[in-house]
């Protein structure tokens, strides 16, 4: 192994080279903090809207829900105590999901019909 002369084993820039050096540094730092900073407070500006408008459009939705279902409850409910009220499909008023899904007397047929027959006309 070879010994540097003191000399040779440091390299020195002139001061204009650190001084640039040390103010690029600088300028980067401050610029990617307050880039940072500008990106948190814009994120949390749109999730704070947009929850708002998630807010707005639900209770929306949910008041046009209640107008346009209204008058149909009113209508079914109508008289409900004095059996005049609208009497609803045994299927619709079933309370277990086989009986709720059961086809009608129309599917019924169809699938008691062979495919034949149809293609044949």
């Amino acid at each position: 192994m070879k010994l540097m002369k003191p000399s040779q084993a440091t390299r020195r820039f002139p001061l204009h080279i650190h001084i640039t050096t040390l103010f690029l540094v600088l300028t980067l730092l401050v610029g990617g903090i307050i880039a940072g900073i500008g990106f948190k407070l814009s994120r949390d500006m749109l999730e704070a809207t947009a929850a708002d408008l998630i807010n707005r459009v639900g209770r929306e939705t949910g008041k046009e829900l209640t107008a346009l279902i209204e008058p149909a409850e009113l209508a079914t409910s109508a008289g409900q105590g004095t059996g005049r009220a609208l009497r609803l499909p045994a299927r619709w008023r079933a309370q277990c999901h086989h009986a709720r899904i059961s086809p009608g007397p129309v599917v019924t047929f169809v699938n008691q019909v062979p495919c034949e027959s149809f293609l044949a006309s």
